[in-house]
Parts: structure tokens; C-alpha cells; sequence
């Protein structure tokens, strides 16, 4: 029985025209019979430390359901007013998802994402 789940892929995305390399999240989940013991927590914490390890990677980045954005704030995500752009897989064209958004720094600042620019992700979301 998988007990929680991750994924993540790397991307440059185009932000109030400038390209950041980003790590997409997406995917996340646990299982109910090992939610509340801190497995999502680890999860999130190992991949900070492995996204240190990739020396281009400015952000993590991610959109959720609200009810669980809070979950993500405590894992360590900030939310900014950042809507993203990206192609819809089951329609076959571009949709703008306005949040929650939210972004963890890896090797850029906080103070360098580009706060309210439309995130272009050009391409499929995660």
C-alpha cells in the first residue's frame, strides 16, 4: 500500500518577463491511515534538501485547493498573488489558475520572486 506521494519537475518558466528555473510540485499526497504523523511534513523537507543540491533552481512552486494551502505555509511555502498560466490536458488549451499560489525559495531570495506577474508556465501543469 503506498503510504504518500510527490512529484516534482524543473522548469523555466517566463515571470513578468524574466525566465526562473522553478521545481513544480504536484501530486501530493498521504494516505489516510498515515495522515497526522508528519509524512507530508518529510516529504516537503526532503525535497528542499534535495533541491538545494541543483545549483539553477531559484523556487519551488506549486497551486493548491485553499483548504490545504495552510498545510503547505507550515511545510514552509510563502503564498504570493501570483496567477500561472499553463495548458489545460483535458480541454487542449491555455487556461490562468489564480491560486493559491505558493513558492519556497531554493537558491533565490523571497524578496526576488517577482510578486502579482503572471506565471507562465508553457506547458502542462504538474
Amino acid at each position: 500500500m503506498p503510504m504518500a506521494q510527490m512529484g516534482f519537475g524543473r522548469r523555466v518558466a517566463q515571470i513578468g518577463g524574466r525566465d526562473v528555473t522553478i521545481v513544480g510540485v504536484g501530486g501530493v499526497a498521504t494516505h489516510p491511515a498515515f495522515q497526522r504523523r508528519g509524512v507530508g511534513h518529510r516529504l516537503l523537507r526532503d525535497l528542499h534538501a534535495f533541491l538545494l543540491t541543483l545549483p539553477d533552481v531559484e523556487f519551488a512552486f506549486l497551486q493548491c485547493r485553499e483548504e490545504v494551502a495552510p498545510f503547505y505555509e507550515r511545510g514552509g511555502f510563502t503564498r504570493v498573488p501570483n496567477a500561472a498560466r499553463y495548458l489545460d490536458p483535458d480541454e487542449g488549451h491555455w487556461v490562468t489558475d489564480a491560486g493559491p499560489t505558493l513558492i519556497l525559495p531554493v537558491h533565490g531570495a523571497l524578496g526576488d520572486w517577482p510578486v502579482g506577474e503572471r506565471v507562465n508556465l508553457r506547458g502542462l501543469p504538474w
